[in-house]
Parts: structure tokens; sequence; C-alpha cells
């Protein structure tokens, strides 16, 4: 079994540590090997902050500093939780149910606009990849626990399927 990292933007962790974001939609999938089982989310360093605060996963705007100075751990930048692969199906546009859009958190348009593609067609396929037994990492870890010295554009494969105690 593989193992991969992923990157996700702030806004998109915290709803799936919350767990109300149970599909994540990506415009590929692992493919050279089928068989990838865990993704470890790594947080981007982009706005908004997401941030522990009071045992509380807080999200903060990054233009007052000082809000989230005082937090216990800012989560981005850093590897915060793993989760198991349930399923990744390929689809299109066209076959989009309401109940995929609520559980990847998203609106339509919102997907109409990710998914398109300068192409004759105009938008392409995209993959739902379903999450399942999401665990929450107490401590943040370095990307480096990874054996990686910078983030994944989108995902990637890990080396010798490295894994987070």
């Amino acid at each position: 079994m593989k193992t991969i990292v992923i990157s996700i933007r702030p806004e998109n962790v915290y709803g799936i540590l919350l767990m109300k974001k149970t599909i994540e939609i990506r415009k590929t999938a692992p493919t050279k090997y089928p068989d990838v089982s865990t993704a470890y989310i790594y947080c981007t360093k982009t706005a908004p902050t997401l941030a522990i605060k009071n045992e509380k996963i807080v999200v903060f705007d990054n233009r007052y500093y000082s809000c989230y100075s005082n937090a216990e751990e800012v989560l981005n930048g850093k590897i915060v939780a793993s989760f198991k692969i349930k399923k990744i199906t390929a689809l299109e546009i066209n076959n989009t149910t309401d109940e995929i859009l609520k559980n990847a958190c998203i609106t339509r348009n919102e997907l109409k606009r990710y998914t398109w593609w300068e192409s004759e067609e105009g938008y392409e396929g995209y993959y739902t990849w379903n999450i399942t037994d999401l665990k929450i990492f107490e401590h943040p870890k370095k990307l480096s626990n990874l054996g990686l010295t910078k983030p994944p554009q989108s995902w990637q494969y890990l080396e010798d399927n490295k894994v987070i105690e």
C-alpha cells in the first residue's frame, strides 16, 4: 500500500478537521499505484490562519497577527492529520450530485471554476477522494518528518511509505 501527502488550503482543512467535509475534490488522482490507502494532510501556508487556541481549532483573519500570536499552535505549514482513502471516483461535471457538493463543502459554481480548463470541451473531469478514519495529530508535524523539504503542489507519493507516529 502506498502513502501520499496532500496539500489542502486552510479553509478546507478546517472543514475536514470538523468532519463536515468528507470528500476532497481533485483534478488528478493516484493512478500509478492504485493501492494508495493513506493520505497525510499538509495545511498550506495561505490565508486564513488555522490555529489551536484554548483546545479548539479556530480560523483567524491574517490581517490581525495579534489575534493568533498567542495561539498554542499554528497549523499552517504543517502536517495536521491523516486519513484513509475509502474510494477515488472519476466524475464529470454533468454527473455531480448535490450530495457530492454538500460533502465536499463546495458549490456547483466553485466546482465549475475549479475544473475549468482551456480546451475545446471547456470543463475537465475531476476525482472525488472519500475521506474516512480521520486521525488528527495532537501535535502537528513538520514536512521533514516525512522526509520532505517542500510541500507538494497538489499531492505526491511518499518514498518508502513513510509513516508518522
